[in-house]
Order: structure tokens, then sequence, then C-alpha cells
């Protein structure tokens, strides 16, 4: 049996969670090198919160190696399975962790807001682009009517209900820079870099729904597990709380709330159905769309299939493409939509959090937090 939390992650301290970019890019002529500058992403990826988890279950059972080590015995493998998150490992659960769901941000009042999708122009308001055909020689291509090119799309926007209207909003994040020193490198201007971290505006907090074994925290009879965690390439503190989501109704009915209206208004740009990415995506293949608008960047995990050499047995990372949260897809006919559905259909990135799409339409039964 499962049961369905709420978890909150309030940052106490500026953060910085890297993507797999080191600050030397090599093969770069000395005017194009970057190495001085590198920034946070602004949210945890799935990866990053899937090891957060399975840290805070070996934590609560007492199970964390005194000596630091990675390696887990029989019994922590059946708490949190063999190994983090990778594409190749097919994991249907971590051990007592189930499933994780994609991130989004509570405020003071537990309003949520999800990362805005990519199909409107930068304004305070929702509106999605109208889509209209136009030929070009035996050909016929989708293209959005109503885009500026200068304007450019919402990328870093978050979009929640308020009065029952969509709004967005982009004023969550507060940042900070700091400047460091490369220890391998002489004392000269060539040594220093600065780092840009982020913190949440104090009305915000992380949040992600999370399926655990039923009986993993029966035995505390509250419902709720509170802690502190260290999080980030920096290990920034974080108020951890995981609650039984009966506690949160108000939130998960927002939630679906939320993605009911965005089904509702996609009425008016186009005929077409519409799929919308809340997490960062992992396709198995390209996927068949009569029209879509995504931000890829490459994304950085743990391949167990290659290791550092024959006689080591650290794993190796491994590089993919992944398509943003608030990426939108647009499907014509049955035929098209089962495609796209086994285009992303990854047991190990849905149950890590990524591939979480939703067919946006305008009743909120058809949506599920997990």
């Amino acid at each position: 049996m499962s049961k369905i939390y709420l978890v909150t992650l309030r940052p106490l301290e500026p953060y910085f969670f890297g993507d797999g970019k080191n600050l030397n890019f090599p093969n770069q002529s000395e005017k194009l090198k970057t190495e001085y500058y590198v920034e946070s992403l602004k949210i945890p990826s799935q990866s990053t919160l899937l090891g957060a988890l399975r840290y805070m279950v070996l934590k609560k059972c007492g199970q964390l190696n005194s000596d630091g080590s990675l390696s887990l015995n029989k019994e922590q493998k059946e708490l949190v399975g063999e190994r983090g998150f990778s594409i190749h490992n097919n994991a249907t659960k971590y051990g007592v962790i189930e499933k994780i769901g994609s991130v989004f941000l509570l405020d003071k009042e537990n309003h949520c807001y999800i990362p805005c999708p990519l199909n409107s122009k930068k304004e305070d308001a929702y509106k999605p682009f109208r889509l209209t055909n136009v030929k070009t020689g035996n050909f016929c291509k989708t293209v959005p009517l109503d885009y500026d090119a200068k304007g450019g799309l919402n990328y870093d926007g978050w979009i929640g209900l308020k009065d029952q209207e969509l709004v967005v909003r982009d004023n969550m994040f507060l940042s900070r820079e700091q400047v460091g020193i490369l220890k391998e490198k002489k004392l000269t201007e060539k040594a220093f870099f600065k780092r840009k971290y982020y913190m949440l505006n104090n009305c915000f907090k992380f949040a992600f729904f999370i399926q655990l074994n039923e009986t993993f925290l029966q035995k505390d009879g509250t419902g709720i597990w509170e802690d502190i965690l260290m999080m980030g390439q920096k290990q920034s503190t974080f108020s951890f709380k995981c609650q039984e989501v009966a506690c949160s109704q108000g939130v998960v009915k927002e939630y679906k709330s939320l993605l009911t209206e965005l089904g509702k208004i996609q009425k008016e740009g186009t005929d077409l159905t519409v799929y919308y990415a809340a997490s960062p995506v992992i396709f198995k293949e390209q996927p068949e769309c009569e029209f879509y608008i995504s931000e890829n960047k490459t994304f950085q995990y743990t391949n167990p299939k290659i290791r550092k050499s024959s006689d080591d047995n650290k794993l190796k990372t491994d590089v993919t493409y992944i398509s943003k949260a608030g990426s939108v897809f647009y499907l014509a006919g049955d035929e098209q939509e089962q495609k796209f559905k086994n285009s992303y259909d990854l047991n190990s990135c849905i149950t890590a959090g990524f591939n979480k799409i939703y067919k946006l339409e305008d009743n909120e039964n058809e949506f599920k937090i997990l």
C-alpha cells in the first residue's frame, strides 16, 4: 500500500544548484573562455530532489554511513534502492520512495505556481498564441499568428490563480553574486571567478508531491516529518517538511484547478490538442507533433553502463538533452497522441519526476498529481 505526501523545501540561505557544467570549457580561445562566471539553476533538478529524498530516508532511519561512504548495504538498498537516478536503470521505485512529482512553488497562503507555458507572450496575463496554417509550396505549416520575436517567450515566468484568474509572475527569485578563487591557479586575475547564487523570495517555498510506502511514516503517528536538509553544490540549508496530502487538500485542489483553467483557455487559440510539460522531459525519440514550443538544454546524469576505468568502481556521467518545464506540444488525432505518449514513456524518468506531461482539458478530474 502507498500514501501520497506533500513535501515543501524552504531555503534558509542562498543556494547553488549546478547543471553539470564546469567553469572551464575546453578548446576555447582566451577571449571566449567563460571560466570567470557561473550561475546556479533557479530550481533544483528532479534528480537532485530524488537524491535529497534518499538521503533524508536514510537519515530518518539512522542508516547514514558514518564514514561518508556512498556504498550501500542490503538494508540501505531496501530503503532507497540500489542507486540514484539514471535514464538507463529503468527503476520503478527507490525503496520506500515509489514516485516523486514535479517541482512547483507555494506562496505563504499556499497558492500554487507552476512553470508558465511557453506558448504565450512575456506579459502579466497569460494568453496562448493563436495558431494558423501557412502554405509553403506543397506543404502546410502551423505557426503562431501573434508571436513577436523581439518580445521573446516567457521562459522564467510562473503561473498561478488569483480570484480564479490566471496570473503570471517572475519575481519569486532573488540573486547574489560572490567572488571565488580557483585553487589550481596562481593568484592572478584569471584565478578569480564569480558565482551567482539564488534565494527564494520570503513568501515562497519549493513543493512537490511524493508517493511513499505506507508503512514508512506510519510509526510516527503524526503523519508529519520535519527536518533540516543540506542540498546543492555548497550544501545550503533548507527547511524540510513532509505531510500527508490529506492535510493539504487545498493545495491539491488549486493545483488541479490551475491546470483546468489552462485547459479552458487553450481552446481560444487552436482546435488542436495541447499537452503541457509540468516538468523537464527526456524523450527516447523525437516526438511527432503538428507544432511545439520548447527550450532544450543539456542534462548530466550518472550512467551505470560507463565506468571511469576497468579497475574503477566509480560510475561516469553522461549527457543528454531535455525539454524545459513549460514546453507545449500541439497534436492532431488519436494516432499522433499515442505516438507522442510513447516517445516519453520511460519508467526511470517518470518515477523520478521527469516527463510529467498533462493533456490540457477543462475537466479537473482528468488531472492526477502523480
